[in-house]
């Protein structure tokens, strides 16, 4: 690991397997008008850093500056919703972090939806919401940038 970059760790819960607890927000995120240009990757880097940059650099071309507020309002608006729903559905807090595989280390094993990291709190210890689902969550480690 070099001196720029520091191990991170986490609880994560694959696409996959985040689909079939949440389909419907999940779609509702993917079927957005402007998925394709932004993605996951710059949505995760969106909301894990708090920055709304990551989504308007994606779309900038398409739209004007005053619909960028609303649009970025709408994906959070849209991630609360999945946030919330895996919540409901799991009684675990499910957070977005953000990978780039040309950064990270070549030993890194996270587990990543075009960068995005759907980390999973409330694993660590063992509770009886977190054994039903122990099977299809798993701890990660990797590299990030910075």
């Amino acid at each position: 690991m070099s001196m720029s970059s520091f191990g991170c760790n986490g609880w994560v819960i694959s696409y996959e397997e985040l689909k079939k607890i949440c389909p419907k927000e999940i779609n509702d995120i993917e079927s957005d008008i402007y998925f394709n240009k932004i993605g996951w990757g710059e949505l995760a880097r969106s909301i894990a850093f708090e920055d709304k940059d990551y989504i308007v650099d994606s779309i900038y071309e398409e739209v004007s500056d005053e619909k960028v507020e609303s649009i970025y309002e709408n994906y959070v608006s849209l991630v609360e919703n999945l946030c919330k729903s895996f919540n409901e559905k799991t009684d675990l807090r499910l957070e977005f972090d953000y990978y780039n595989d040309e950064e990270g280390g070549r030993y890194d094993t996270v587990e990543n939806e075009d960068g995005c990291v759907f980390s999973v709190v409330g694993m660590t210890i063992l509770s009886p919401a977190g054994e039903k689902l122990k099977d299809i969550v798993q701890f990660s480690n990797w590299t990030q940038f910075g």
